[in-house]
């Protein structure tokens, strides 16, 4: 306004409602070559005005033998909310939020991504986590810890966490 002071229109739009969180500290091992559930690896919020946005943040820790998995995040039951375009070379690839490329039991990836959500729902609302390795149900991902279950003083084991925050309008 010329004299330093700054002005970002009225407050009401924005503030943060309320927040839930779900921390997963345990091992869990998945073999399938859809797109299934991560136990543990889910949240719900209900919105206090369908207007309200919520914001998605989730940190996922995964080891796998798989050389090729990805996952997804799913709001009930929609599965597009959150996913890449159709590869038009490939318009049968599986899509989700990530996809990786690696091949040892022994290293980790850590997913971290932010996905401002619109519901348009005063409902519970549930986010969840999915993942799958579209190349071979055989491969074995690992969350939080290696699938193989080694004990080698070598290997970690990790925290995985799904928190969502009500945004107002």
């Amino acid at each position: 306004d010329g004299s330093g002071n700054l002005s970002f229109g009225d407050d009401s739009g924005g503030k943060i409602l309320q927040v839930k969180q779900t921390v997963k500290t345990n091992r869990t091992t998945l073999s399938s070559s859809t797109l299934v559930d991560i136990a543990g690896m889910s949240v719900s919020i209900t919105p206090s005005s369908a207007s309200n946005k919520i914001l998605v943040n989730y940190s996922l820790m995964v080891f796998s033998n798989a050389q090729y998995w990805t996952m997804r995040l799913v709001r009930d039951s929609d599965s597009t909310i959150f996913i890449g375009d159709t590869n038009s070379y490939n318009p049968n690839q599986t899509r989700g939020s990530f996809g990786s490329y690696q091949s040892s039991y022994v290293t980790a990836e850590t997913v971290v991504q932010t996905f401002l959500d619109s519901p348009n729902t005063t409902s519970a609302t549930t986010y969840k986590l999915q993942a799958g390795q579209p190349y071979n149900a055989s491969y074995v991902l690992g969350i939080n810890a290696s699938a193989a279950s080694e004990n080698g003083t070598y290997m970690t084991s990790g925290v995985s966490t799904i928190t969502v925050m009500e945004v107002a309008a």
